[in-house]
């Protein structure tokens, strides 16, 4: 299960097969497509250890069904529309009818869409009931909340809707129209089990309300459940039907080192709400700013003089003790000790800094039933205090029947900031921090700052507590010039090596 991903998405949580090619025309003025991005979109280059929830590991329904290899070519299964206007789409022709999934890509001058967004009336084309996929990017001034009521329409407008992905958008716009818009198309969306957040943001406050609406439905089909006398499958692993959002995938290209705003914008304390209860997947984390990204923005050049040093590189999660961490830890406990995390298998929390006591608490407080499979993929930010590698062994240690199945672990390392005797003061908490430690140069940068990578006999050891572990890849800040390390084995008992 511990692959690397094909790129599709920057993070860890896509479920979705890949859609084929059709060799039919253009929809409308629409596009054909089997992939994201766009071309007028850049996605940052994945990292390491890439782990794609597969049709194996959770039992939603991909993309193509077993019906549509009796289709022929001229009916798409994909289709993306670039929007151009608020108001109008294009009609769907009869060869649109078996549509899967459906990508709105914003080509609105910037000059005109402030006032675009104050809506208009009109109707919406009714789109294939087939689409249960939709991506939605590049409208970075939101959507209109007034008349028309953009997002919620289209909610309307997909009753079959299972996955929403959002690309650089500003999720709830800029006023309390768009936001109740928005708000009112999560509530519409019934049946939804996956949402991607790449790189979109939202103004304070909205992500703790999404986040309550998806818990009040989590319960209500717990409720529905217990009525009816029905196996809870949430909690065994079982079927993706029972109700409720499955899969939350958050995603962030790291913009600090020339935004010192930016964890302020991601609200990583309001994130946390986004896991309820009967997940299988939750990721939140960050990737690194890809060379030549000039789309999404450059990272921070090197003062003149430095060239050696290159570009300050990496990403810095929310450190251990800001409100942040304490908000995803709080929500975590909370949910283990329900028992509402028993069918997690992919978990990602690169967003924040934990502790290797946060770590091990977390762990084993998570329950399992009978039979549950527990982690299958986990990603983590830990703070490098001292003997942090044995205790992060430790911790893995004491949580046996989550991590029995654990296939693979990608380690992000965040150096903590010390007192010149070496006692440790806290994690660093600011790019400035950071560039300092990074300061020596590529060769000495570990020994300088007092970090370390893992070695193949700690390996070795994470591998013994691990019996199914075949993957292992830790970077420190994802820096690539603190260098980046990945392990493998071929199966239980044999020989690690180097990837």
């Amino acid at each position: 299960m511990a692959s690397d991903s094909d790129g599709t998405f920057p993070s860890s949580l896509s479920t979705s097969t890949s859609l084929p090619t059709s060799s039919s025309p253009s929809v409308g003025n629409t596009t054909t497509t089997a992939s994201k991005p766009s071309s007028t979109s850049t996605i940052p280059s994945p990292q390491p250890h890439q782990h794609t929830l597969s049709p194996e590991t959770t039992p939603l329904s991909p993309v193509k069904s077993p019906t549509d290899a009796a289709l022929p070519a001229s009916y798409p299964l994909a289709a993306q529309i670039p929007i151009s206007s608020f108001a109008t789409l294009p009609t769907f022709p009869p060869e649109a009818s078996h549509l899967r999934a459906l990508t709105l890509t914003a080509d609105l001058p910037l000059t005109e869409y402030q006032n675009l967004l104050k809506g208009g009336e009109y109707a919406l084309p009714e789109p294939p009931q087939s689409i249960t996929h939709l991506t939605l990017e590049l409208f970075s001034l939101g959507f209109p909340g007034r008349n028309p009521h953009w997002l919620a329409n289209l909610a309307r407008a997909l009753p079959n809707l299972k996955s929403v992905t959002f690309f650089s958008c500003l999720i709830d716009g800029l006023d309390d129209a768009s936001r109740a818009d928005a708000l009112e198309f999560f509530d519409l969306a019934r049946v939804l089990r996956e949402c991607h957040v790449i790189d979109s943001f939202a103004r304070p406050g909205f992500w703790s309300q999404v986040g309550k609406l998806w818990a009040e439905r989590a319960r209500d089909a717990a409720l529905e459940r217990e009525a009816d006398g029905a196996a809870n499958g949430a909690a065994n692993g079982e079927g993706m039907d029972d109700g409720g959002v499955k899969v939350v995938e958050v995603s962030y290209t790291y913009r600090g080192h020339e935004d010192s705003d930016f964890l302020a914008r991601c609200h990583g304390e309001e994130l946390a709400a986004l896991a309820v209860s009967g997940l299988v997947g939750f990721g939140a984390g960050m990737v690194e700013e890809s060379e030549g990204d000039t789309e999404l923005g450059d990272g921070k050049e090197i003062e003149a003089g430095d060239e050696k040093k290159g570009k300050v590189g990496g990403i810095l999660p929310y450190a251990s003790d800001s409100r942040a961490a304490e908000g995803v830890k709080t929500k975590f406990k909370e949910l283990a000790a329900a028992g509402d995390l028993a069918g997690l298998k992919v978990l990602n929390l690169g967003l924040w800094t934990l502790s290797v006591s946060d770590i091990k608490e977390l762990l084993s407080g998570i329950k399992l039933q009978e039979g549950g499979t527990g982690l299958i993929d986990l990603t983590l930010s830990v703070l490098m205090s001292e003997g942090w590698a044995q205790g992060l062994v430790d911790a893995l240690a004491a949580s046996p029947a989550v991590l029995k199945n654990l296939e693979g672990i990608e380690i992000i390392g965040v150096p903590s900031m010390s007192k010149p005797k070496g006692s440790a003061s806290g994690p660093a908490k600011t790019d400035e921090q950071i560039d300092n430690i990074m300061d020596t140069g590529d060769e000495d940068w570990a020994s300088a700052a007092g970090v370390k990578v893992l070695d193949e006999k700690e390996v070795a050891l994470l591998g013994e507590k691990c019996p199914r572990l075949a993957k292992v890849d830790m970077s420190i800040l994802k820096a690539k010039k603190a260098g980046l390390v990945g392990f493998v084995r071929e199966g239980p008992g044999e020989a690690w090596k180097k990837a």
